[in-house]
């Protein structure tokens, strides 16, 4: 901070392990003087106060999940109007675009190399069915973009959750059924267990639309079956998921077809509906801090 303090690698080496540094690279200076310290001989960025004492590290060699495993840490800078802190990799160089085939298994495009490779990752699906049409729907980044949830346009849709940085070829996990279990002997149906939708909201929780219909209809499913749009509300952490809203399609038609969602700068949801019969709309979940209006039903316009 101009001629008040002056930062160095000597100066910042501590004498026990959480608070040594090895291979500093760069260092910025945020507004109020706090030191943040980019050390590629350990792979992690250091906050240090105006004393020079250990506020705060991010990243290893060791740590499992995307964000916080760097590689070799080389340039961080810092913009305290936004709060955010950018940090340049010299490793981690790679960008993947993903995909699935017709099968639920995972394509893999590298821009950087121009290769497409199916990787030996799947779609989940529902017990007794095949991966038949597990091709995937909708997907939506974490707040931490370490990770992405995903639905699959299939009979008895599962909600899953991919890290594409664990491993070679990333990690899938199977977060369950989205909506109720339904009678497999039932011919399959894509447009009544349909789910999409996906979107985080304000308060770090995720959304999606998904159907459902009354007990026994599978079999007589219709047109004019009343099924219902639900808003599901799953937890990232404890993986509870409970109902949060219901979605009202246009009157004479239904609303729990939902393509995509989307969230505005005041933490109200939106939801793309494409029911039948036709048109189709779209509609706002507004959201309450104080959450007095979060379960009153949906209205579709637009």
């Amino acid at each position: 901070r101009g001629a008040e303090q002056a930062y160095s690698s000597s100066f910042l080496i501590g004498g026990v392990e959480v608070d040594r540094m090895e291979s500093p690279q760069g260092i910025a200076v945020d507004t109020s003087g706090n030191a943040f310290v980019a050390d590629a001989g350990l792979a992690r960025v250091q906050r240090r106060g105006t004393s020079g004492n250990l506020l705060g590290q991010w990243g290893s060699f060791s740590t499992s999940r995307g964000t916080e495993r760097l590689g070799i840490p080389a340039g961080v800078a810092v913009n305290s109007n936004v709060g955010h802190l950018f940090v340049t990799d010299a490793q981690r160089r790679t960008v993947y675009v993903f995909t699935s085939n017709g099968d639920g298994q995972l394509v893999r495009y590298s821009p950087h190399s121009d290769k497409l490779e199916e990787i030996p990752v799947f779609v989940p699906y529902a017990a007794g069915l095949s991966n038949w049409h597990a091709v995937i729907y909708d997907v939506v980044a974490s707040p931490e973009g370490d990770c992405v949830y995903g639905v699959p346009w299939n009979a008895n849709p599962h909600l899953f959750r991919y890290w594409p940085e664990d491993g070679p070829y990333g990690r899938l996990e199977d977060l369950g059924p989205v909506h109720q279990d339904r009678d497999q002997t039932i011919a399959i149906a894509f447009y009544l267990d349909h789910c999409g939708g996906l979107v985080f909201g304000a308060d770090g929780m995720l959304y999606y639309a998904t159907c459902r219909w009354p007990k026994g209809e599978e079999g007589r499913f219709t047109l004019e079956t009343k099924t219902q749009g639900i808003v599901v509300q799953y937890n990232p952490q404890t993986g509870e998921k409970k109902d949060f809203a219901k979605l009202v399609g246009h009157p004479g038609g239904q609303g729990h077809y939902v393509s995509r969602a989307g969230r505005d700068r005041h933490g109200n949801l939106f939801f793309g509906q494409v029911p039948r019969p036709i048109p189709a709309g779209i509609s706002r979940l507004k959201m309450d801090a104080k959450g007095e209006d979060l379960h009153l039903p949906v209205r579709t316009w637009g």
